[in-house]
């Protein structure tokens, strides 16, 4: 089970298929750039405008300048 310690709010400024996953845009504090499934995308139903929590842990997590 994941115990995430960092979880912020965004909302979803855009989606964009990559192959077999789908990458969200989200307008957070960061802004966060997410991939996941298209199964996932649609059983969530991410669109622009969507609001979402994001979670992360911290030793799974890749950061760039």
């Amino acid at each position: 089970q994941a115990s995430p310690r960092n979880v912020w709010p965004g909302v979803v400024r855009g989606l964009e298929l990559l192959g077999d996953r789908m990458r969200v845009d989200v307008d957070a504090a960061p802004p966060t750039l997410v991939d996941v499934t298209a199964a996932a995308a649609a059983e969530l139903r991410l669109a622009p405008g969507t609001p979402v929590w994001l979670s992360a842990k911290a030793t799974e997590t890749d950061a760039y300048r």
